[in-house]
């Protein structure tokens, strides 16, 4: 199973699942950059988180151009939290 981990091998905190679900779904902006400049983290970590989100279905693929919010709040948060535990085997 995949693990999500920052740039020194770290595994993903939810904390940071839980913010970066906050501001993708509330500012309806599922980017790298965006994310990286909302949380002050860096952009390997954001690049993580984004794409745990697109794993989850909290958004569409990576691969395409215009990524969008695919799912609210509650339901987002479930999602990444269930493939965030996943990963942890």
């Amino acid at each position: 199973m995949k693990q999500y981990r920052d740039l020194f091998g770290k595994k993903l905190h939810k904390k940071d699942v839980t913010q970066a679900v906050i501001y993708t779904v509330r500012g309806r902006n599922a980017g790298v950059f965006y994310l990286s400049r909302s949380l002050h983290i860096g952009l390997f970590k954001a690049r993580s988180l984004v794409q745990l989100l697109a794993d989850a279905g909290v958004t569409s693929p990576m691969n395409t151009e215009n990524r969008r919010v695919l799912l609210n709040e509650d339901a987002a948060l479930n999602a990444a939290f269930r493939l965030l535990k996943k990963g942890k085997k």
